[in-house]
C-alpha cells in the first residue's frame, strides 16, 4: 500500500523538480485524502494585466480545459478575490449565477467549485481552482481551509506557474 505525501513534501517536490504538474498531482493526492477532488485548475494574470492565462491542469478525466488557454479574469472568480479576503465558493447554476470557466466545469460534471487566490505582496496574482464532482462537496465550513491551502502553497505555485507562463508566452510568440 503506497502512502500519501505530505503537503510539505509535495511542495518540497514541485520545486525541486520544477514541476506545476507534478505539484498540482501531489496536490491534488493530498487532498483527496480529506476531499472529492477532480479537477485543479492554476492560472495566473497575463503580463498585459488584462487577462488570466491558465498555466496549469490536473484532472481525474477529460476536460476541455487546456494548457494555455487565456480568459478574462470575470470568466472566473478572480475579481471577487481581488476586492475579498479569500476563497470564493461556486454558487449557482448553468442558468443563474456560474462564471463562463464554471460552466465549462459544470458541463464536465464538476459540481463544487472553490477558487482560491494566490497571493504576492498582498496582490493576488493567480487562482487556483478547485473542482469536485460531488455536489456540496465544498461548504463555507471549508473556507478556512482553502484560505490556509493557499497560503502555504501560493509562493510554489506562483513561481512555478511563471516558469510555464514565459514557456507558453514563448512558443505563442511569433519570434518563439
Amino acid at each position: 500500500m503506497s502512502s500519501v505525501p505530505s503537503l510539505e513534501d509535495v511542495l518540497e517536490r514541485g520545486r525541486r523538480d520544477r514541476s506545476l504538474d507534478e505539484c498540482l498531482a501531489g496536490l491534488a493526492e493530498v487532498l483527496n485524502t480529506e476531499l472529492p477532488v477532480h479537477r485543479l485548475v492554476a492560472g495566473l494574470i497575463h503580463p498585459d494585466r488584462e487577462r488570466l492565462m491558465l498555466v496549469g491542469v490536473w484532472t481525474s478525466g477529460p476536460t476541455q480545459v487546456r494548457l494555455g488557454a487565456v480568459v478574462r479574469p470575470e470568466a472566473t472568480a478572480f475579481p471577487q478575490m481581488v476586492e475579498g479576503a479569500g476563497p470564493v465558493l461556486m454558487e449557482g447554476t448553468p442558468e443563474r449565477g456560474l462564471r463562463l470557466l464554471e460552466r465549462v466545469l459544470w458541463t464536465e460534471r464538476i459540481r463544487s467549485v472553490m477558487s482560491v487566490p494566490l497571493r504576492e505582496e498582498e496582490a493576488t496574482a493567480g487562482i487556483l481552482i478547485v473542482g469536485s464532482q460531488v455536489p456540496d462537496a465544498f461548504t463555507e465550513d471549508h473556507l478556512l481551509l482553502f484560505s490556509t491551502l493557499g497560503f502555504v502553497c501560493q509562493d510554489i505555485l506562483l513561481e512555478l506557474g511563471r516558469l510555464r507562463l514565459e514557456d507558453l508566452l514563448r512558443t505563442e510568440s511569433p519570434d518563439g
